[in-house]
């Protein structure tokens, strides 16, 4: 399971303005052992600032910064923004919430096995706290095509429990969250680094195996509007983006754009000479089918 790296009642109280002034001058870098250790201290120090998050959530209510319309839950939000760092707190409702019998288990991310494409620290801050069912992997053993073995090795269950302090490492850890039995809420430090959005980020079926890409490449998306709208003037750089762009996700969805416009199975015989796994089993996998 996740390591449990700190607990609120081991550490000094923090206020929101303390916390963010000390993490702002300490950083948060996941692959330094020490940094994290420090990170995960404060962010169970703010565990006792009992009164900051209704105050943000309130401000944002004066503010009148409620935007257009979703067509799906907010369950997250965010509370600030560092050097290689965010900080953001996480609903998580019970079976019986409005949030839970409006949208659904799946649309909570409840009951979906999944990595994440960067590393965190989360906060058990509120409530009994959710559940989960957790795996580690070697991210570097899995091509990530479709059907593959992800690769998942059993570590238990755990409890996010209230003043708890959990550490998760980029495309290692993996879980299925249960809903808490009451109402809770997590505050997480999020890493960024300007490769995360290249990383990939995988849902995997209940035997273990890559079932689809969550990562979101906008570019891509794009791409394959264009082609859906205009092929003739989207292809020559649907094209190119196959054949040059240095990841190999992105050429995969240059190549998905490509098929969808006609000779489908032509282009991915052809992509089946791509030199990375990832493309190259995606493309024999999609020729056979």
């Amino acid at each position: 399971m996740p390591p449990r790296v700190a607990h609120a009642e081991h550490c000094p109280p923090l206020d929101w303005a303390g916390f963010r002034a000390r993490l702002t001058e300490a950083g948060y870098d996941p692959a330094d052992l020490a940094s994290t250790a420090v990170a995960a201290r404060l962010l169970a120090g703010l565990w006792h600032d009992r009164a900051f998050l209704a105050d943000h959530a309130l401000a944002e209510v004066a503010a009148d910064r409620d935007g257009p319309g979703s067509d799906g839950p907010m369950q997250t939000m965010l509370l600030g923004v560092g050097d290689g760092w965010y900080v953001r707190a996480a609903l998580w409702p019970a079976p019986h919430d409005w949030l839970f019998a409006r949208y659904g288990a799946a649309a909570l991310q409840y009951g979906v096995i999944h990595d994440h494409n960067f590393s965190f620290l989360t906060l058990g801050y509120a409530g009994p706290g959710y559940s989960s069912d957790c795996w580690t992997r070697d991210p570097a053993a899995t091509a990530g095509v479709t059907g593959e073995d992800g690769g998942l090795v059993p570590a238990g269950a755990m409890l996010l429990g209230d003043g708890e302090v959990r550490h998760y490492r980029a495309g290692i850890d993996v879980h299925s969250q249960r809903p808490p039995d009451r109402f809770s809420i997590s505050i997480n430090i999020v890493a960024t680094h300007a490769g995360d959005a290249w990383r990939d980020q995988y849902r995997f079926d209940a035997e273990g195996r890559v079932a689809d890409s969550l990562q979101r490449l906008g570019a891509g998306r794009l791409l394959q509007l264009a082609m859906a709208v205009d092929p003739d003037a989207a292809t020559p750089l649907a094209q190119q983006v196959a054949r040059d762009h240095p990841h190999p996700r992105m050429r995969l969805m240059a190549i998905e754009a490509l098929a969808t416009g006609g000779a489908g199975a032509d282009i991915w015989h052809a992509a089946a000479d791509d030199p990375d796994p990832l493309v190259r089993g995606e493309a024999l996998r999609r020729a056979a089918a």
